[in-house]
């Protein structure tokens, strides 16, 4: 009786398992939704756009996208850590997701039980930029004025309290006032009328500010300059050597989603990143781009946490 038992049990597993596996095989076989964390127009937005529209070409099912902006990524985070784990729901995000809970209370999910690396998409340095009224044409202008002027200059925030913008006021010991807007695309609307005075840019962002006569960049947060605003210097070159800092993009799943369909999304993203129109677009918009395993992209966000945990830690920023 007991052998009886043992065999049941290990054809049930094996059929579990056999079934599991050509799920996996299989997908997708119906459509999936796409979780946009930012509001349409912003970087995440228009890039998760375009790719909706590959991945539809390469998987053969529809791709949805579904803006859920707010609170700097979190709403579209937490909705998707309560989706099933099948592969059929996803989001598109920002790095900030990952260390929102440095400086927000009531995050409701934990990144590394509830969210799946899948693949990073682009990313970049950003340009501390200022808006045409703000009398400074260079970073060492912005300091003295900003140190005369003790938070008189708003910094338009997009959503949650940005790392790279505190360490840059921490490392320039400036005090400005920080202005949260639901979003990037409201925040640099809210610059480019004037009503916040400073925000730390994606470059075409900050190429469109300085077209429209709007403002100018003063200084790039990555190494090297940036072929694209080449006048605008490196913080390595203005007094901080070494210095990088900035953003990214990518796609998770909810945690515990099967290995498989990961994979599956992973060679597709990563294929769309070396697809020529997209490389086109890249380059138009200067964007840098990424060829991540899950694992990379796992590391890349522990390694960030770890250090952001540790500039608010020193700049005594709590969750509020």
């Amino acid at each position: 009786m007991k052998i009886g038992l043992f065999t049941l049990a290990f054809f049930l597993l094996a059929a579990s398992s056999g079934a599991n596996g050509q799920s996996e095989r299989d997908y997708p076989r119906k459509s999936v939704r796409i979780l946009v964390s930012f509001s349409p127009g912003a970087t995440v937005d228009i890039t998760t756009r375009l790719a909706s529209k590959f991945l539809q070409e390469r998987l053969k099912q529809p791709f949805i996208v579904e803006n859920r902006p707010g609170a700097g990524g979190l709403i579209g985070a937490q909705e998707l850590a309560r989706a099933t784990p099948d592969g059929y729901t996803l989001l598109a995000c920002a790095n900030n997701t990952f260390y929102a809970h440095l400086t927000t209370k009531n995050v409701n999910f934990d990144w590394r039980k509830d969210l799946t690396p899948i693949a990073r998409m682009v990313g970049g340095g950003l340009m501390l930029s200022v808006h045409a009224s703000v009398p400074v044409r260079t970073l060492a202008e912005f300091v003295t004025y900003a140190k005369a002027n003790p938070g008189k200059l708003n910094l338009a925030d997009a959503g949650t309290l940005n790392p790279v913008t505190e360490e840059i006021k921490s490392m320039l010991g400036i005090n400005l006032t920080s202005i949260t807007y639901k979003g990037g695309a409201p925040a640099f609307q809210a610059l480019m009328t004037g009503e916040s005075q400073v925000q730390v840019l994606g470059l075409y962002q900050a190429i469109a500010l300085e077209e429209q006569g709007k403002g100018r960049a003063l200084v790039y947060t990555s190494i090297p300059r940036h072929p694209k605003m080449p006048h605008v210097p490196t913080l390595s070159e203005s007094g901080f050597p070494g210095y990088t800092g900035g953003f990214w993009t990518g796609f998770v799943a909810p945690g515990g989603t099967p290995t498989g369909i990961v994979r599956t999304l992973n060679l597709a993203i990563n294929a769309l990143n070396k697809d020529p129109e997209m490389v086109k677009f890249y380059e138009k918009n200067g964007y840098d781009t990424y060829d991540d395993t899950p694992a990379q992209m796992q590391a890349t966000i522990e390694n960030e946490v770890q250090r952001f945990t540790k500039v608010f830690a020193n700049l005594g920023v709590m969750p509020q």
